[in-house]
């Protein structure tokens, strides 16, 4: 009977048996398979004993170098026993079966013919490889690998990669690779439709299923060489990919499968790996035009310093990049995300720092010419040290003197109305219980700090004060219900909430009645503007308030008291004696404004000055107990966070504030702190667009009532009317839409990267409002499209047939009632 190993060969049975099996010496189909089985074989222990010989054992102590030699040596004759014993065993078949000539014949014959392809190949890739085609003069082929200085000398295991990785990473290389996947792809799925079944037989003979599996091997021999040369380009790194790991085990074990179930096969088993090898095979070859989209919707922003940092990545993901390069891409990622890429650096001999200029000189020297920049930075221990030293008085103290002079201001200021009702369905007034014999949730709360006057028959305070501190840390603050109450005082009082809350009396030492004059006076420079007044200020401080708890509600405190103190007092006066007119009105009025801050930033500018020279006028400065460096880090973060609120800063300081983000301890450092509070400003100056749908509408008429009032003047003044300030010709959906769309969604999609509140919180609130003026712009279109196009922007952002209304603030927000019950 034929033996099973020449049925495999293609030896037929009239070359077996009779003359015509004396005439047969050898086949070229075992030729071909047999250089087609040694080559990866011989790869492999090639591979196997040049890394084994690059393993050095310096010290007999060093275990670790020693166990992995002696591991790979065992390895080595491990692999050359086996094959010896597999090649004797088929030896030994052949001598018992077949013809020894044979054998002999066909192994010079073999070697012969592998040493002329070997040939043909070494000469093929010395042309494409050291040669590039021709386009390198013969005898300059080791300046393809630049070598450089004496000590860059690589070794041959060096070389010998950076040729694989020159295979690997050619453009040839990649499409004969889909190329070969693709058509695998279809290979495999022609087989599994041809293949039989268990009760079914399939459309093939025995000798069609036979060559579909040799095609199959050979599949499968190339695939493991790509594996293999991607392993010694990538190294362990091309494994630590899910995918590829994937790829290589379905690979591996079919062609292992194959080796060792040639005598009982499972055909279950076969039709799983080849299910496997169809999902790797499809996989791969649309693995490498897929890319991540950008998450997110409408308009995308980004600075070339994102290009650049995304360039930089890239480059570290170039396969085969040495270690030290890629500690050096990180170092450069780190200095242009933390902006630190103009920093000063001073490099002093020590030896001879007596001969010139002494350190301390130089370094004082470095701080005038960069403007005290590196001195500029918050130091976090300032107020941790301040803490551990004696306070003049406690915090319940402090914060009851607070309390009760907040509860004066609101005697004096507030109008007490128990029938006063927040618009838009906010929460009712809770019934007053101080008549009755049970103590009220306002005086029991305030009495725990001793905060109620005694002798006090008006509760109003109390209950002021009591609402307001229950939801003077929400985002869903209503502004308006607070300010029909106390329409004067309102900017101090929470102003003085939110400092109390963090103790910022006691930890600084502020002298209350100081404080309250200041704020007091504060308010009173506010002009009778539409929308930048003193209850905007007011409503910013809140805003203010809310995102700094955010900031500290991580683990690890982000800003202290000394930041925190910045922010309040910043976010107080932010648009001090603001006229009402835009940067670009007073520049091109030149207004003596501008003319002071020379057209820049003017408004800011005039705010935060203006500021300061109220608080060193007062008769007793609030900040009379602070340290002068205290004073002076404050002093700085406050100038700092106004002058970021100017609308023409917006991108720049977005795109530094994505820039940091990149980096590893943001927001560790002072300058990162100091950007951080410069947003979270910026950001409760325009939260007025992310607030609740009604609050919202009824801030959007004060807006564009500004607005106008600016554009009726430069009517009067007879220059160009800005955009969005025409009375006549109002637009607000379209005014509002794109603000949203080009300045608040954009930084606070950014901030809730930061804060998850922000995107629990804010986001749903400002892609509602968002939303409602899409729908009012497409209706509008609607309508325009139905002829009627007389109809005015109402100042709400509706059109109406009866001519534009200015008293927008009494407007009915029916529809919206309407619209939430459906």
């Amino acid at each position: 009977r034929k033996p099973v190993f020449l049925q495999e060969w293609g030896v037929s049975d009239s070359d077996f048996d009779g003359d015509g099996y004396d005439d047969l010496v050898f086949s070229w189909p075992v030729i071909a398979l047999a250089i087609v089985w040694h080559l990866p074989i011989q790869f492999l222990l090639d591979a196997l004993i040049i890394y084994t010989g690059t393993v050095r054992v310096d010290s007999i102590q060093d275990v670790a170098a020693s166990v992995k030699k002696c591991g790979l040596q065992y390895l080595a004759i491990l692999s050359f026993v086996t094959l010896v014993f597999l090649v004797g065993i088929k030896m030994f078949q052949l001598y018992t079966y077949g013809r020894p000539q044979m054998l002999w014949v066909t192994f010079f014959a073999t070697v012969w013919v592998d040493q002329i392809r070997n040939l043909v190949v070494q000469t093929g890739l010395w042309f494409v490889l050291l040669r590039r085609c021709g386009q390198v003069p013969v005898g300059n082929e080791a300046s393809m690998f630049d070598p450089g200085e004496e000590d860059d000398a690589k070794s041959p295991v060096e070389v010998f990669r950076y040729v694989i990785l020159l295979v690997t990473d050619s453009k040839v290389f990649e499409r004969c690779i889909y190329s070969l996947v693709g058509l695998y792809a279809l290979f495999i799925l022609v087989q599994m439709a041809l293949a039989g079944s268990a009760n079914e037989p399939g459309y093939l003979t025995d000798e069609w299923e036979l060559i579909l599996e040799d095609i199959d091997t050979v599949f499968l021999i190339v695939f493991t060489v790509e594996i293999v040369l991607r392993l010694i380009s990538d190294g362990l790194d091309y494994l630590r990919d899910v995918w590829n790991l994937f790829d290589a085990t379905v690979v591996l074990v079919s062609l292992g499968f194959k080796f060792y179930a040639s005598g009982g096969r499972s055909l279950a088993m076969f039709r799983l790996l080849r299910l496997f090898r169809l999902v790797s095979a499809i996989r791969k070859a649309g693995g490498g035009s897929s890319r991540k989209a950008k998450s997110g919707a409408g308009i995308q922003f980004s600075s070339p310093v994102e290009r650049v940092l995304e360039i930089f990545k890239d480059i570290r993901e170039i396969k085969g990049l040495p270690v030290a390069m890629r500690d050096n891409i990180d170092w450069c990622v780190d200095i242009i995300a933390s902006n630190r890429l103009y920093a000063i650096s001073v490099d002093t001999d020590k030896s001879k720092q007596w001969e010139g200029f002494p350190e301390t000189e130089v370094n004082e020297w470095i701080r005038l010419a960069t403007d005290g920049s590196t001195d500029g930075a918050v130091r976090d221990n300032d107020l941790e040290t301040f803490l551990l030293g004696n306070r003049r008085r406690t915090a319940a103290d402090a914060n009851n003197q607070v309390v009760n002079t907040m509860v004066e201001v609101i005697a004096a200021h507030g109008i007490d109305s128990h029938d006063v009702t927040s618009n838009g369905g906010a929460k009712k007034e809770r019934k007053d219980r101080h008549d009755g014999n049970e103590p009220s949730q306002a005086q029991s709360s305030f009495k725990m700090i001793g905060a109620v006057p005694s002798g006090s028959a008006d509760a109003f305070p109390i209950r002021f004060l009591d609402e307001l501190s229950e939801t003077i840390g929400e985002w869903d603050f209503n502004f308006f219900h607070f300010e029909e109450r106390l329409p004067r005082g309102l900017l101090p009082v929470v102003t003085m909430k939110s400092a109390v809350v963090y103790d910022l009396f006691a930890i600084f030492d502020v002298p209350t009645p100081a404080f309250r004059d200041f704020m007091l006076k504060i308010e009173e420079g506010y002009n009778d503007a539409a929308f930048h007044n003193a209850s905007h200020a007011a409503d910013v401080v809140q805003a203010m308030h809310v995102l700094m708890q955010w900031i500290n509600s991580k683990p690890q405190q982000v800003i202290n008291g000394q930041d925190i103190f910045a922010g309040v007092l910043a976010a107080a006066a932010h648009d001090y004696e603001h006229p009402g007119f835009s940067n670009q009105f007073l520049t091109r009025t030149k207004h003596p404004m501008a003319l002071r801050y020379n057209d820049s930033m003017v408004l800011e500018n005039h705010h935060v000055s203006s500021t300061f020279f109220v608080l060193l006028n007062m008769k007793q400065d609030p900040m009379q107990n602070l340290t002068e460096d205290q004073f002076k880090q404050i002093r700085r973060m406050m100038i700092r966070m106004v002058l970021a609120t100017d609308i023409a800063n917006h991108f720049t300081e977005l795109s530094l504030l994505k820039t940091k983000m990149n980096s590893k301890d943001f927001p560790a450092k002072g300058q990162d702190k100091q950007l951080l509070m410069n947003m979270l400003l910026h950001a409760a100056d325009v939260s007025n667009s992310a607030r609740p749908f009604e609050t919202f509408m009824k801030w959007v008429p004060r807006v564009m009532e500004e607005m106008f009032r600016q554009g009726d003047v430069e009517r009067l003044r007879q220059i160009p009317i800005s955009m969005y300030h025409d009375r006549l010709h109002p637009n607000t959906m379209r005014c509002q839409g794109s603000f949203m769309d080009v300045i608040a969604l954009p930084l606070w999609t950014v901030l809730g990267q930061i804060m998850p509140e922000v995107r629990e919180n804010v986001l749903p609130h400002l892609n509602e409002n968002r939303e409602y003026y899409s729908q009012q712009e497409d209706e509008f279109k609607r309508q325009s499209g139905e002829g009627d196009s007389s109809g005015k922007d109402d100042g709400r952002g509706r059109r109406s047939s009866k001519g534009t209304s200015h008293n927008w603030v009494r407007k009915s927000l029916r529809f919206k009632r309407a619209s939430k019950k459906s």
